[in-house]
């Protein structure tokens, strides 16, 4: 009897022990995903931003305005300029 409790507790931590070492697996992998999702859109996020901006600049031009975009993406925020002048903020754009 003693030795059957004893084979028992052994299986169990054997079994315990192997879905122990799976989860760590794939808790890494989860990880490993999250990672690469996380920076396939911060990229995404940057090119719609670089998009955003040509065409905003390319309205201007065609209007004779300048202007600029800036995107604050931690804050969540975007700051608008326009000159119908034309002329400041030209310059500024470019930097």
């Amino acid at each position: 009897m003693i030795f059957e409790r004893a084979k028992e507790s052994f299986e169990l931590f054997v079994s315990a022990r192997a879905e122990s070492r799976t989860l760590r697996t794939q808790l890494r992998d989860l990880d490993d995903m999250m990672l690469w999702r996380h920076e396939g859109f911060r990229k995404i996020r940057e090119s719609v931003a670089r998009r955003v901006q040509n065409a905003f600049h390319v309205l201007l031009v065609m209007r004779n305005y300048g202007g600029r975009l800036e995107f604050n993406h931690k804050e969540g925020q975007l700051e608008v300029s326009v000159d119908p002048e034309g002329e400041s903020y030209l310059s500024n754009y470019a930097q």
